[in-house]
């Protein structure tokens, strides 16, 4: 038997029995890889007909929720990330629904563990948790590279924004980010379009630059950078390009985004954005920042990249 007939029949087996046994679905989670590998060394790109991806991803899904909340992170779910990670670079696409369902379920697995770290398992298994994440958030963005995917991703990241809780924000927030530096780097980015409610991620971005964690403010300002990062792309420009172009406002009542050249650019990001803060205002009842909302800056007159948006090295 080769290693896809035996990996193959691993996943039908847990696909027929729905095993409890832990040992038996970890077999069947790390039986996904080999299957994909071989399927694409043959150049086929796909599962099917020996299996289907869709009750693969169910049974994923389903291991996801059987998880205990706020536990602490566990092999079963970093190897369901790294499954779901080599299958969405299969095909068929994974339905609008199931992929839905999907993300919600590990976001909200992800966000939302334990922070005891009292082995060494469990320590390295917090180090590779956003990895892992970060893998499976963005292959589906390197398949289909465009900004209706990228917005269809973060959508369901940036609900934990506004979470009360510090680290489900901070995780969130961090997600958004790395998302948002992946898209920048892939090449065939398709920015013809317009980018779905960009004022409306920027906003909720934004709204965490004053952040008193630290970490938090952080990867809220390099969000906010890789956002603005986008939208130069799309009109053509660089960082660079763009010194003259860029200055932002902020006051205690409203943000203003101004470019200072192209005629109707500002006013329609400016438009964006206060669309962004309208969409947004209803969930920032459930978070208010202990740090005052009023900031005022002027970037982008003295150097390429506007200091508050440059990465941390």
């Amino acid at each position: 038997m080769s290693t896809e007939e035996a990996a193959l029949k691993v996943i039908r087996e847990q696909l027929q029995g729905r095993d409890k046994d832990e040992g038996q679905q970890l077999r069947f989670l790390r039986a996904i890889y080999p299957a994909c590998l071989a399927a694409q060394d043959r150049g086929q790109d796909t599962l099917e007909p020996h299996c289907c991806k869709a009750a693969v991803v169910e049974r994923i899904v389903e291991l996801i929720e059987e998880l205990p909340k706020d536990s602490p992170p566990s092999a079963i779910l970093a190897s369901c990330l790294a499954a779901v990670g080599n299958l969405s670079t299969t095909k068929p696409a994974f339905e609008p629904d199931l992929e839905t369902h999907l993300l919600r379920a590990a976001l909200r697995s992800v966000f939302t563990l334990g922070t005891e770290k009292d082995t060494i398992n469990s320590q390295a298994l917090h180090k590779v948790m956003p990895e892992l994440l970060d893998t499976m958030l963005g292959n589906p963005l390197a398949e289909s590279p465009d900004a209706d995917r990228l917005h269809s991703i973060l959508e369901h990241v940036n609900l934990w924004v506004v979470s009360r809780v510090s680290q489900e924000r901070a995780r969130a927030v961090r997600s958004s980010t790395a998302l948002l530096r992946y898209a920048v780097t892939l090449p065939e980015f398709d920015l013809s379009a317009e980018f779905p409610r960009l004022g409306h991620h920027v906003t909720q971005l934004a709204l965490f630059v004053s952040d008193p964690d630290q970490d938090i403010s952080r990867q809220a300002r390099e969000g906010t950078y890789r956002l603005y990062q986008l939208l130069l792309q799309q009109r053509g420009l660089s960082i660079q390009e763009a010194e003259d172009l860029w200055c932002y406002d902020w006051h205690r009542e409203a943000g203003s985004w101004a470019i200072k050249t192209q005629p109707g650019w500002g006013r329609s990001l400016e438009n964006s954005s206060r669309r962004g803060r309208e969409d947004t205002s209803s969930r920032q009842q459930c978070w208010r920042s202990t740090t005052p909302c009023c900031m005022s800056a002027r970037l982008g007159c003295s150097s390429h990249t506007p200091s508050w948006g440059k990465p941390s090295s």
